[in-house]
């Protein structure tokens, strides 16, 4: 299905069973869709944080764009809330990284947060790893800008390794 149908749904469906509570709930989503044998990654965004690819045949990074101006809504709280698709090439040897906000509110002895221009030039320091070796480099970098070793949220990192595409 398309990410950003897929998306309304999963909405609607959220916000009906969550009207139902006492309390303010929501999630942010990011749904993707990995076409190998078109060489394309089809995608929707609800709040979360923007995914980076990693190509590592240029050894760059570059965060995956929304296509508008600004994140679509999180899921849960509208419940006629739109969302968008975007689509972007994909080649053998990309990575695709997710993670969630709690990356960013890792704090740094200076008071500074870890944020999303800091993740992008780690990312794109390390563009010629595997996608296993970034995600524990990039752990380990995060827990060494921390002012301390315990994060104040949960963090995690889902990388996907395009091993080879499927194109005739």
């Amino acid at each position: 299905t398309e990410p950003a149908r897929f998306l309304r749904d999963l909405n609607r469906s959220l916000a009906h069973i969550l009207k139902h509570s006492r309390l303010t709930m929501f999630v942010s989503a990011c749904y993707l869709i990995a076409d190998l044998a078109r060489g394309e990654l089809h995608y929707a965004n609800a709040g979360h944080p923007a995914p980076l690819c990693v190509h590592r045949a240029r050894q760059s990074a570059e965060t995956l764009p929304f296509r508008g101006s600004k994140p679509d809504p999180v899921l849960g709280i509208f419940d006629d809330a739109q969302y968008q698709s975007s689509c972007c090439e994909l080649s053998a040897g990309d990575i695709l990284l997710l993670f969630n906000d709690g990356l960013f509110e890792v704090e740094g002895a200076d008071a500074q947060y870890y944020d999303q221009p800091r993740l992008l030039r780690a990312v794109s320091q390390r563009a010629d790893l595997c996608a296993e070796e970034l995600c524990q480099q990039l752990v380990k970098e995060v827990q060494q800008f921390a002012a301390t070793k315990d994060f104040a949220d949960d963090v995690c990192l889902i990388a996907m390794e395009i091993d080879q595409l499927l194109k005739a």
